[in-house]
């Protein structure tokens, strides 16, 4: 687990209360306060107050509207980095007269290999969507194709070119919803004394830009750039050596050594949601924020 790089608290959050319903095992229930719906004569967009019930997680990090809470106005498509970044490190196409066989034997080859040295990425990184009225996940294959983990008739596409990255996805009546792009992606990057460091920031989440309808109606979502750096989590372990007695009487030697504390830091260039504009009905929502203290945080605003 210590190759693994998530997405941001709040991108996080949204992504955790999109897919939650009451669950048919425990019956938590997914708590839901209405705010505020940005109607437009074919499209809307709804803001909601969503607290979950399923517990929180050790060295879980707040959302924006605390803990256990998020505010869902929009939606956003996060990544969770498994080994290497996708765009930095990709599963090249088999080649050799052996056909499935070969391609086996060259991943398992790889995954070998990435025992010994860095370079190799053998699982694909983790795709989460959440939107309104649709969630879910996929994973991009070696061809480069977007590949949900529970099929749906929305159509998922992206865009990896230059600085400008950014994802659409179409659902089965043909609104399409835009994700990313310049100002709406957010970056993490992660030092660690003890595992694996991120040290350049990599991209971690998209978040919604625009909302279209097939009429040309548009809903579009504002936002301003936030840095903000927190820890993830401080641990420490002791090992015990026990030597064994020479002889009847002797008394058995115990060394403790303490290991040094293993810290973990995320720093991530995010953003915040400034304002909702509907283009056909002129309506718009705008959000203000106050200072958090349980994280270093800056403003480029």
């Amino acid at each position: 687990m210590t190759d693994i790089l998530p997405p941001a608290p709040n991108a996080a959050a949204i992504i955790k209360y999109g897919g939650i319903g009451v669950s048919h095992n425990t019956g938590a229930p997914n708590i839901s306060i209405p705010l505020y719906t940005i109607n437009g004569k074919h499209i809307s967009a709804p803001v909601s107050l969503n607290y979950s019930s399923t517990g929180i997680k050790v060295d879980e990090i707040a959302s924006r509207a605390g803990m256990g809470w998020v505010l869902k106005s929009g939606g956003v498509i996060t990544r969770t980095v498994r080994g290497w970044a996708d765009e930095t490190h990709t599963r090249e196409i088999p080649w050799g007269s052996f056909g499935t066989n070969w391609e086996t034997f060259k991943f398992m080859k790889d995954a070998s290999d990435a025992w010994f040295y860095s370079g190799a990425d053998v699982e694909p990184d983790l795709f989460s969507f959440s939107f309104p009225g649709g969630s879910g996940n996929f994973v991009i294959d070696h061809l480069g194709n977007a590949v949900q983990q529970t099929y749906s008739n929305q159509k998922i596409s992206y865009n990896f070119s230059g600085t400008d990255w950014n994802f659409k996805i179409i659902d089965a009546s043909g609104v399409e919803y835009q994700f990313g792009g310049t100002g709406r992606v957010e970056k993490t990057k992660r030092t660690s004394t003890c595992a694996k460091n991120f040290d350049g920031f990599t991209p971690t989440a998209w978040y919604l830009k625009k909302i279209i309808h097939p009429s040309g109606e548009e809903i579009n979502f504002n936002y301003s750039a936030l840095t903000y750096t927190y820890e993830t989590g401080v641990s420490q372990s002791y090992t015990y050596t026990y030597d064994s007695p020479l002889g009847p009487g002797d008394c058995t030697n115990t060394t403790a050594i303490m290991a040094p504390s293993c810290v973990n830091k995320l720093t991530t260039e995010g953003v915040l949601l400034d304002e909702i504009v509907c283009s056909n009905t002129s309506q718009k929502l705008s959000f203000g924020y106050t200072s958090r203290t349980d994280c270093t945080c800056k403003s480029s605003a």
